[in-house]
């Protein structure tokens, strides 16, 4: 009995620990929303991206903010399953680069549809239709930055043709 006592406080001395550290520490980069003040420079690890799942695959979002030059950053990896696409093809006000690490699928792209293969690099200028769509027989991964810039105002959205 005098040896259980001392390894019960001990645990909850531990447990007590834990919980405090949670609530002291600030939570990993990936895992912060957008913020109000400028992301800091840091590093993120794949493990500790922040997931959204899907019928389609699954996102890990590195980065989300504000940036000295830029607005609402968005930094991902996205892994699509064979046949699927994160959304159909869409257009934005924001720029993006999209950069094929694994896999084979459809680009689309201002309206043509272009092979896509490891190794390929897709810019978005604002309000160009784009999009990814993983028509392999594997899983499609490709990163995404995605941005706003600061002082300098986005385009008006074109009139539809």
């Amino acid at each position: 009995m005098k040896t259980l006592i001392p390894r019960i406080l001990a645990s909850a001395a531990l447990v007590a620990l834990g919980l405090a550290s949670a609530r002291l520490l600030p939570p990993p980069l990936a895992a912060r929303g957008r913020t109000e003040s400028p992301v800091a420079s840091g590093l993120v690890r794949g493990e500790d991206a922040v997931p959204t799942r899907g019928p389609w695959g699954e996102w890990r979002r590195y980065f989300r903010g504000e940036t000295h030059g830029t607005k609402d950053m968005v930094v991902l990896v996205v892994t699509l399953k064979p046949g699927q696409a994160p959304h159909p093809p869409h257009q934005h006000a924001e720029e993006e680069f999209m950069i094929l690490a694994d896999g084979s699928g459809t680009w689309t792209l201002d309206g043509k549809e272009i092979a896509a293969k490891k190794g390929d690099v897709v810019y978005a200028a604002p309000w160009t239709m784009h999009g990814l769509k993983n028509t392999g027989d594997a899983p499609l991964t490709y990163y995404l930055v995605k941005w706003n810039n600061k002082g300098v105002k986005a385009p008006e959205k074109p009139a539809a043709k």
